[in-house]
């Protein structure tokens, strides 16, 4: 039988921890643990708080059927189909080029920084040419593990309870939604693989909160706070922060297509990189020396 240690659920006998100092576990399935750190981290601080016990071990039910999912993935062999380690190579890529990205960039902040008389200047020489090409919007976003805590926090909001509050209470990530829910953001670069939050951000009105959505096993919904439709001016209370966020990313876009680059010319320069024509590849494999400057 599963069950809690005694620090957090009474009637366990047993020692949960590992070592005198170690994790104190929650479950184990196989040769994976689930510890009440690692639960707490994922558990919304609302439901946390409202009922801690049962909040661990409503955690610990889905942490055990996902495990037990994952075991029968192994035990059907899943993972040696051509298609699935396919899919598994591809997504080890993604992380890891994902990893450099965020590597390289963090090292070189200063490089890539806007400031606001930078920004300023931008939109003073642009502004004319500044028309809201799309929809604008400023939203709140809830996110949550459990459908009834993302019922709770659609009805506060619906009852002009604290934005702020809503999000620490509810919310998956909190800090993250509430400093996102304070700038405007371009529709197009909102919820692309979500596409019922898609349609509901391109329509809501200012105001309007959207039905609560399932999606990847968490419970969201949004709220529009303000709109700018596509063809106003852009407004530069608002849009100078956004601005400078736009030219920060295109400052580290072009930083890292540079690294990128250079790492081309040196592998190029230690003879790493060979180039072949598609079409005598189809036939002998010879050398294409006729297209070796990819980057010129």
């Amino acid at each position: 039988m599963l069950c809690i240690g005694a620090v957090i659920l009474t009637g366990c006998s047993h020692n949960h921890t590992n070592g005198k100092n170690g994790p104190m576990y929650l479950a184990r399935v196989g040769s994976s643990y689930l510890t009440v750190s690692e639960a707490k981290s994922k558990i919304p601080d609302y439901a946390y708080k409202n009922n801690p016990v049962q909040a661990l071990k409503k955690y610990r039910k889905h942490w055990i059927n996902r495990q037990l999912e994952l075991q029968e993935a192994h035990r059907k062999n899943l993972t040696n189909q051509k298609e699935v380690k396919q899919r598994l190579a591809e997504a080890r890529q993604e992380v890891l080029l994902d990893a450099l990205k965020t590597a390289v960039l963090s090292k070189h902040k200063k490089e890539t920084a806007v400031s606001d008389s930078a920004a300023i200047n931008y939109y003073h020489r642009h502004h004319k040419k500044l028309i809201l090409k799309q929809r604008f919007v400023k939203f709140r976003q809830v996110a949550t593990h459990y459908l009834s805590t993302a019922r709770q926090a659609r009805n506060q909001l619906r009852d002009d309870s604290s934005w702020v509050e809503v999000a620490r209470n509810f919310s998956i990530n909190p800090g993250d939604k509430i400093k996102k829910s304070t700038k405007f953001w371009p529709v197009s670069s909102l919820f692309n693989n979500f596409p019922q939050m898609k349609k509901y951000v391109s329509r809501l009105d200012s105001g309007q909160i959207s039905p609560i959505q399932r999606f990847n096993g968490v419970y969201q919904f949004i709220q529009i706070v303000d709109v700018r439709e596509k063809g106003q001016s852009a407004n530069p209370e608002w849009f100078i922060g956004q601005l400078k966020e736009w030219l920060r990313l295109d400052n580290q876009r072009e930083y890292y297509d540079s690294y990128v680059k250079n790492l081309y010319f040196k592998a190029k320069r230690n003879n790493q990189i060979e180039l072949y024509n598609v079409d005598s590849t189809r036939l002998n494999g010879k050398i294409d020396s006729t297209n070796t400057k990819a980057y010129e």
